[in-house]
């Protein structure tokens, strides 16, 4: 029995013999009897051995195009297999590729329009219809979106088909668009509805596949786009090449959409060009390299003390360079430079943090205040959202702020009615969205009633979303938010109820359904709170460490606009009496830099003062810091060089918890921190503590019952 050679792409691909996936099987050969021969041969000893049977309707045999018609007949009958024409699909994806791209993904809207066809709009409400959306619809093309760039054509048009689905009232009309889809696209907290941009959503799904390729260069199929599209040069510095095919084009524009935000982490400094490549959180250097300057950040490190080569960088570059430069913490020259993603805090890439940063940097905020500078803060939109109440009441709320609700004025701005006049009251008064929930005198009767008592002018309400705004910064006594939103949902349905039907419903009726409505939505909106937070400590006071056990609290501070920092450890016993402690400035750029320093710098004093064997507690108000030393987080990409320190330093003690503590525990060393950094505190502290110090040791210790005098 012969063997298969496979067949190459190029002298630089690796050879490829097969394929498995699941039970299909693709095999590569040479167009060869021999090869055939070889192949059939294979085959029939594997179903000999196994029991199995080859599905011969199932199979076939596609051959490239300048093999010869007799020599395919001959090779089809040797393996007793149909020739195949085209190789079709393969996992609902075209094998087959023809000039128009438009054609070969129109199935994509076929399926979503399919499935939207099936469903009737008239029975769904807009938070169901938000579900479907969001969760079936929205996901059918996501499969096809990670392989291929899927046509802006095909991309519009799926978005303006669930536009029309979204706005749809009734089968037989197309319902009227209140917002531009781009507002719907944009983020909840925003004031959008967070539906997707297919445009992007396929661009980081791309970005995905461009960051594998590079992330795992010895899988098969980066080794057979390295050899077909860039043997003698890096992925990130690429051009397309020469007749590129759509899925290497798909995979470029994934690339050139994360690049922007990818930065390395310089390790050994070999694989990062200093002109070229992003290592500075500024950006890339660029210009033309100086005499004598290195290739790679490598030459700007000197190997014998792993420290940066300040002479160097002093000549080759500018002050604010150097100073970048210095800020980054060098790991051991063993360790290899590594490509960070900063959209995420580990440094990884992941879809979600790619759809965001990609969404905000080639998107502009669209907002439904054209004609006004002022936005609704976020908190508004965040209150909605979070609201423990049923989701069609929070999409109500949503069209509320929004001004997207079918008033009479609205309706007649669009010529759909003759008059824009509010049918509940007697005034004259256009029934504007604020007119119906605050200024109509029928409305009035409800706010002002003894069972809600809200007086609306005191908020000077002009429009909804100022008006909720206002709202929720006042907090005496008033009605929750929960409650105002079901009252304004039963005005809109006893706004209805009246211009449908004619009946009139009295204010009593409408709070007593409003806040039966509230409470009914807040029991089955009832969360367990415990969850998440249950390892944080509940103590809002300093703890005293048991007997024989020495705490040492730390805390960093960390003045915006700044690259230095100031730390603090303090050490107790379990009676609050201070044992000594640590205050030092450090270099940081960032606030968890100063915290994880405050650690680095207590440990040594204690392996100082061999007291490694010993019981110790260390607390920090940090939570990422105290979330990576015990739960395995992976730490922010930017402190890795740190926490690989912390860690090899509590290697060293026996007898050493990390433990979280709130920040009001955490006083003294909060203070001594920040005295520190403003150069108001002695450096003979420890043996004349100040009256500040000595007062926020007293009272701790007295808090928790401890008498003894604390120094």
């Amino acid at each position: 029995m012969g063997s298969l050679r496979g067949i190459r792409l190029n002298r630089w691909c690796p050879v490829l013999s097969h394929l498995l996936f699941a039970d299909d099987s693709i095999f590569f050969v040479e167009g060869t009897t021999n090869e055939c021969q070889n192949l059939g041969n294979i085959l029939n000893q594997y179903c000999l051995a196994t029991s199995q049977a080859i599905n011969i309707n199932k199979s076939g045999l596609f051959m490239g195009k300048s093999c010869p018609r007799p020599l395919l007949v001959n090779l089809a009958s040797e393996l007793r297999v149909p020739i195949l024409e085209k190789s079709g699909k393969y996992l609902g994806l075209p094998s087959d590729w023809d000039s128009s791209k438009k054609n070969m993904f129109a199935w994509l809207f076929d399926r979503v329009n399919a499935k939207l066809e099936g469903w009737k709009e008239s029975f769904i409400s807009k938070g169901g219809k938000e579900v479907l959306l969001k969760s079936v619809v929205q996901s059918l093309p996501q499969y096809a979106m990670s392989i291929f760039k899927i046509p802006v054509s095909i991309c519009k048009s799926i978005e303006q088909k669930i536009s029309r689905f979204w706005w749809k009232t009734n089968n037989n009309k197309s319902g009227i668009h209140w917002k531009q889809w781009d507002l719907l696209k944009a983020k909840k907290d925003t004031g959008g509805m967070g539906f997707r941009d297919f445009l992007t959503f396929n661009k980081a799904l791309l970005g995905k596949q461009a960051w594998k390729l590079f992330q795992d260069p010895s899988s098969l199929w980066s080794r057979v786009f390295k050899g077909l599209y860039f043997p003698f040069k890096t992925f990130w510095h690429v051009d397309r090449g020469h007749r590129p095919s759509w899925g290497w084009l798909s995979i470029l524009l994934g690339r050139d959409s994360i690049s922007p935000n990818l930065q390395w982490s310089v390790g050994n400094g070999q694989s990062i060009k200093v002109r070229e490549d992003r290592w500075l959180p500024a950006g890339i250097l660029g210009g033309p390299a100086l005499r004598d300057e290195p290739h790679t950040v490598a030459g700007l490190i000197s190997p014998s003390s792993n420290e940066w080569n300040i002479t160097l960088l002093n000549r080759l570059f500018d002050d604010s360079t150097v100073q970048q430069i210095l800020q980054l913490k060098l790991w051991p020259l063993s360790t290899a430079d590594k490509l960070i993603w900063t959209g995420t805090q580990d440094g990884i890439y992941s879809v979600k943090s790619g759809y965001n940063v990609i969404h905000r940097s080639t998107h502009k905020q669209v907002t439904s205040q054209a004609s006004s500078s002022y936005q609704p803060p976020k908190l508004v939109w965040q209150k909605i959202w979070k609201a423990q109440t049923s989701p069609k009441i929070r999409n109500f709320l949503w069209s509320v702020c929004q001004n997207a609700l079918p008033t009479r004025d609205n309706l007649y701005r669009r010529k759909i009615i003759q008059t824009p006049v509010c049918g509940l009251c007697s005034s004259a008064s256009p029934e504007t969205t604020e007119h119906l929930f605050l200024h109509c005198p029928w409305t009035q009767r409800i706010w002002t009633h003894s069972k809600v008592h809200l007086n609306i002018f005191t908020y000077t309400p002009t429009r909804m979303d100022l008006w909720l705004a206002n709202f929720l910064d006042q907090n005496r006594g008033l009605p929750d938010f929960e409650q105002v939103a079901s009252l304004l949902w039963e005005i809109w349905k006893a706004r209805n109820h009246f211009i449908f039907r004619r009946v009139r419903k009295s204010p009593d009726q409408v709070i007593d359904s409003a806040f039966a409505l509230a409470s009914l939505q807040k029991r089955v909106h009832q969360k367990d709170l415990k969850g998440h937070s249950s390892w944080l400590s509940p103590n809002r006071s300093w703890q005293p460490p048991p007997l024989g056990t020495m705490k040492i609290n730390l805390d960093g501070s960390f003045p915006t606009a700044s690259h230095r920092g100031s730390i603090a450890g303090m050490a107790r016993d379990h009676s609050g009496r201070l044992l000594g402690g640590i205050t030092r400035s450090v270099s940081a750029s960032s606030a968890l830099e100063t915290e994880i320093q405050a650690l680095i710098l207590s440990l040594n004093d204690l392996i100082q003062q061999e007291l490694t064997d010993s019981n110790l507690l260390v607390e920090s108000d940090s939570i990422v810091l105290v979330e990576t030393l015990n739960r395995g987080r992976l730490p922010p990409w930017e402190c890795r060089a740190l926490f690989t320190e912390c860690f090899d330093l509590l290697h060293r003690f026996s007898h050493l918890r990390v433990q979280h503590c709130r920040r009001e525990a955490n006083t003294l060393a909060d203070w001594a921190a920040k005295a520190h950094g403003r150069g108001s505190l002695s450096s003979a502290w420890f043996l004349s503590p100040p009256h500040v110090m000595l007062d926020i040791l007293c009272k701790d210790a007295l808090a928790q019952g401890c008498f003894v005098f604390p120094t």
